[in-house]
């Protein structure tokens, strides 16, 4: 019982403020819109803001970041899979053909680097 008093008597004193505020910022007294004080749907406005809207940008952004974080699902069709590891087998043949020219550079240089040592 005195829990639902406080918060009562809260609420009551945060609706007097914000006529105090509306009273103040109007210049005229309290406007009334369909019998009712701005104060009144200020608090609803507020209570929907924080009990709506901003649940479903929390839990819009928590649903995008899980999508980045975990990674939709691949589009890669089986002739795409298939194009590429055709490219990946290319590109290691290529690599592969590299290095041996790289062992045969290597070879050429230490037999010159030899050569030069014997002559001097």
């Amino acid at each position: 019982m005195i829990h639902d008093t406080t918060t009562n008597v809260l609420m009551n004193e945060f609706i007097n403020f914000i006529n105090m505020l509306s009273y103040r910022i109007s210049g005229f007294g309290y406007q009334h819109f369909g019998g009712r004080f701005i104060a009144e749907d200020m608090v609803v406005g507020v209570i929907f803001i924080v009990f709506v809207v901003l649940p479903v940008i929390v839990a819009g952004s928590v649903l995008i970041g899980l999508k980045i974080l975990k990674g939709g699902k691949s589009s890669a069709t089986p002739i795409n899979m298939a194009d590429e590891t055709k490219m990946i087998q290319e590109i290691y043949q290529s690599l592969s053909r590299m290095e041996d020219r790289v062992n045969n550079l290597e070879t050429i240089l230490l037999e010159r680097d030899k050569q030069r040592g014997e002559r001097q």
